[in-house]
């Protein structure tokens, strides 16, 4: 069988993996993260968030070496905020997206490695939710559009039937709690595999090399391409599926006793 020390990372999603669903890293989760750091293993986010959105809440628990995959696979950053690798979206291609999101009446936020924006719809409504939406400007104020994804939140059937109709951008979704359905927009053919793979490049690492969290259908193509994937007991069918392993709810700190099994000596 398996064990922690025939793997060289593990990249774990944020949302209702590393968080539970008050948004919060659970102190054993920290102390589980900061004990993978002491012995050595690479560990990383790989998360539909952007830097803006982690770089407070989230990754003050990973050591100051770490890189991150952010932005559903478009940018791998380091927990300074230097940018390593990224895909952007078209300038062209956001702000005709973000002009028919305020047409249809959609919300949406976006953001670059320094602020986030968002329509005021989005804003008034869900940016005190909690602690992984930063302060927002409006995107009025927005001046460089080189941005590696668009979150659009609650999406009306006939907005994303539009946006399918293009052929420039993906489209990921995922669905945590508060009834927050996030739709995820990021280049043609960018996911998050698509950020594995780079980070693995970056890290002199091979996917198979890599453990692999998550709980959400737009984790689909980072859990297929590494090299054992772990799903939560709150993932999706299709995440349960594929998964070789299921561990116990984000609630009931899942995250955190399965590494502390590993770190004893457990198999996979």
């Amino acid at each position: 069988m398996a064990v922690l020390a025939d793997f060289s990372a593990i990249l774990f999603d944020v949302d209702m993996t590393l968080t539970n669903s008050q948004r919060e890293v659970s102190s054993a989760t920290q102390t589980a993260l900061a004990t993978l750091a002491e012995r050595g293993v690479k560990i990383g986010t790989c998360t539909g968030r952007t830097y803006v959105s982690l770089q407070k809440p989230i990754l003050p628990f990973f050591p100051a070496n770490s890189s991150h995959i952010v932005a559903g696979g478009a940018q791998i950053i380091t927990k300074e905020g230097e940018v390593l690798w990224q895909r952007l979206l078209d300038e062209n291609t956001v702000k005709e997206v973000v002009a028919l999101a305020d047409q249809m009446g959609e919300m949406y936020y976006l953001a670059n490695t320094q602020q986030g924006y968002g329509n005021q719809r989005f804003i008034e409504t869900y940016e005190n939710l909690h602690s992984l939406i930063p302060p927002l400007r409006l995107i009025s104020e927005l001046q460089d559009w080189q941005i590696p994804a668009i979150v659009c939140v609650n999406v009306s059937d006939a907005f994303q039937q539009k946006l399918q109709e293009r052929t420039d951008i993906t489209l990921k979704t995922s669905v945590s709690t508060g009834n927050f359905v996030s739709l995820d927009i990021t280049a043609k053919g960018v996911t998050k595999e698509t950020g594995v793979r780079e980070w693995c490049r970056l890290q002199n690492l091979e996917a198979h090399q890599v453990i692999g969290i998550g709980d959400s259908d737009n984790d689909v193509e980072f859990l297929q391409s590494v090299g054992y994937a772990v799903a939560m007991g709150n993932a999706t069918e299709q995440i349960k599926k594929l998964a070789h392993k299921t561990i116990n709810e984000t609630d009931n700190d899942g995250v955190a006793v399965y590494l502390d099994g590993l770190l004893k000596g457990a198999s996979l």
